[in-house]
């Protein structure tokens, strides 16, 4: 569970190993929204508004190389994270951290 002002939301996650679903599920103070299904192929969106959307399969590791290719050889544009975006992530992790710790005590 991270919180950050009024924000609260709770992030869950399943690998996909034997005997669970993939799948991501992020639940906050406004809404939720799920994707499952995306390891074995084809991925199912619901949210909490309504919305219940397959999407198409894609190689993931296909994407990542054609997208590497097309910046390295600079005739793509960039459609990855931001330095910015990465930024966000170090800031949710140290508050997930510190959230965990100073719940845990002295145990952590």
């Amino acid at each position: 569970m991270l919180s950050r002002g009024e924000a609260t939301v709770v992030i869950r996650a399943a690998t996909g190993g034997p005997g669970s679903a993939s799948y991501i599920e992020a639940v906050g103070t406004g809404g939720w929204v799920r994707a499952e299904g995306f390891w074995a192929g084809t991925a199912r969106v619901t949210d909490s508004a309504g919305r219940d959307e397959e999407i198409a399969p894609d190689n993931l590791y296909a994407v990542q190389v054609a997208a590497f290719s097309a910046a390295v050889a600079g005739t793509g544009a960039w459609q990855g994270a931001t330095l910015g975006d990465g930024v966000r992530v170090s800031e949710l992790l140290a508050a997930a951290w510190d959230f965990t710790r100073d719940r845990a005590g002295s145990n952590f």
